[in-house]
């Protein structure tokens, strides 16, 4: 309850469901939850899982129960979830269909009648890269919705159930209702900001914020034994203008060859996901640029390295999230490291390759090697432009070391992107 005043009445009121709740269970068991049974925070089912969870392997019932929470304005239940383990070592043992099955299920009137979401199989969820996205039907967007997953067990089957027998746990994990109709246009992490109000990551897996792989000040460090490593953005709301930034290095640790990190977008909340860039090279007519592929290895960059891009067509006006993602044979064979994440499209003239991109700014980055964030004055006569194009391009260099990419677009002299540590003079003024 509740003691305020509304009107002459002061006295108690009953306190208004919560609009969101997030919770990984690494503080324990948040105040989102009504009951929990058969359940312990713990390390959750498989010998790579990670980080605490919601595990549930108590003989009796096992089940979750969310408080009341307003879902009016909220599109997608999302959660982890995990039946049992196909790994040797894991201390899960397998699940099995339909014994072991977990029913997702919602109440609108306190809990007294329960509607299903969906029944989930052990197989679906060994080895699952994503998080479970269910979409909330117009029943379940109301002012006081519960949600709960439960496990059947031996008390409620019959005698003579074939499927009776010792169940596989399991673990539920980063649990998210969230009002999701409003979208950042902008999203932004130096790794050393306070992340309270403004994280800009939905989930990830193998990562932690600590200094290393040759930097004093704090990286996201992939060096975990989950499986795949990745971190994924929340949904933005992406324009012809958005650029994404961020500094990279695949060379943290000795690696396989193998070893490849891809940037990929989705459009549909993390169902489906495509490389931000394909490949394009001659003699290939169907691109509007010559680039390589959203990937980055341990021999193209075995040090820090800042990527920048536009995004693709398709993702204008859409809900769009991006995520860096381990793929390829050899994958978690080595560390590797990501740094000053900038999405967006206020970032004064890319900091004219000086710098990272901060919020409306630009930040000196010592680490890149670069000497000044002087911001041009004036635009470039396009004959200045052009003769610089010829004059580099051919070579593949610039008059110092810097190589050049044309991974950015070159359309119509708007834009070129140089990677590597450039002098001052190397770059248009």
């Amino acid at each position: 309850m509740l003691f305020a005043c509304e009107g002459t009445y002061c006295g108690r009121f009953p306190e208004k469901p919560s609009q969101w709740m997030e919770d990984d269970f690494e503080g324990g068991v948040s105040r989102w939850w009504e009951r929990t049974e058969g359940a312990v925070v713990a390390q959750g089912c498989g010998a790579k899982h990670s980080g605490s969870t919601l595990l549930f392997s108590g003989a009796g019932p096992r089940t979750a129960t969310t408080k009341e929470m307003d879902t009016r304005f909220v599109k997608y239940l999302v959660f982890n979830l995990q039946i049992g383990s196909s790994e040797a070592g894991g201390r899960c043992q397998a699940g099995r269909v339909p014994r072991d099955n977990v029913v997702v299920e919602y109440s609108v009137d306190n809990g007294q009648t329960w509607t299903s979401l969906q029944q989930i199989e052990a197989p679906h969820t060994i080895n699952r890269r994503s998080a479970f996205f269910i979409p909330l039907p117009a029943g379940a967007r109301t002012r006081h919705t519960r949600f709960r997953w439960w496990q059947e067990y031996p008390g409620m089957m019959m005698a003579d159930d074939p499927s009776l027998g010792e169940r596989a746990e399991w673990h539920l994990d980063n649990v998210m209702v969230l009002a999701n109709e409003t979208l950042p246009l902008a999203l932004f992490d130096d790794m050393d900001s306070d992340r309270s109000t403004s994280d800009p990551w939905f989930q990830q897996a193998g990562a932690a914020v600590t200094p290393g792989c040759d930097s004093n000040t704090s990286v996201l460090l992939f060096s975990g034994a989950a499986a795949p490593r990745y971190t994924e953005t929340w949904d933005f709301q992406a324009s012809e203008s958005t650029v994404v930034q961020f500094d990279i290095n695949m060379g943290c640790t000795m690696a396989s060859q193998t070893s490849r990190v891809d940037l990929q977008y989705s459009l549909d909340n993390g169902r489906t996901w495509q490389l931000v860039q394909e490949l394009c090279a001659p003699p290939s007519v169907d691109c509007d640029t010559f680039h390589l592929a959203s990937s980055f290895t341990p021999a193209l960059h075995p040090a820090w390295t800042r990527f920048t891009t536009t995004l693709p067509k398709a993702v204008v006006g859409e809900r769009t999230r991006l995520r860096l993602v381990e793929e390829g044979e050899g994958a978690r064979a080595a560390s590797w490291a990501l740094d000053n994440v900038f999405v967006g499209d206020s970032c004064p003239w890319m900091c004219s390759g000086h710098g990272s991109c901060s919020h409306n700014s630009c930040r000196f980055s010592r680490r890149m090697g670069y000497q000044s964030l002087a911001i041009p004055r004036r635009l470039c006569r396009r004959s200045t432009f052009r003769s610089f194009v010829r004059s580099v391009v051919p070579g593949g260099r610039s008059r110092s070391h810097g190589h050049v990419h044309l991974g950015l677009a070159l359309h119509r002299g708007e834009r070129l992107r140089l990677d590597g540590p450039h002098q001052q003079g190397d770059w248009l003024d």
